[in-house]
């Protein structure tokens, strides 16, 4: 079974099990961004790029704050991948999580 665990109610995957709320985010001890973080040359180049490709930022949703992660735990409990984001917009590409999911 997949989940995604997310910090807010908008629905990104249907193939997910959505499962809401920030408590797994501090359980795995997933970073939160310092608000000096928000002001930094890298995420202002970051965001000027996203907008340069048809990308806008809507309304915030959830803990603006949070860096994203991806654990995966396999049947037995192990983790078998563990992926911490840097800012906002750093996420591990699906095939490393494929990858990481064939190796099992």
């Amino acid at each position: 079974m997949l989940i995604r665990v997310a910090n807010h109610r908008k629905r990104h995957a249907e193939a997910f099990r959505e499962f809401p709320g920030l408590h797994l985010y501090r359980d795995f001890s997933v970073e939160r961004m310092s608000p000096l973080g928000f002001l930094s040359p890298t995420m202002a180049l970051k965001g000027i790029g996203a907008m340069a490709q048809g990308h806008t930022m809507g309304l915030p949703e959830g803990d603006v704050s949070q860096l994203p992660g991806v654990v995966i735990i396999a049947s037995d409990g192990r983790i078998i991948y563990r992926y911490d984001g840097r800012d906002p917009s750093d996420h591990p590409s699906p095939a490393a999580i494929v990858e990481a999911l064939q190796r099992q």
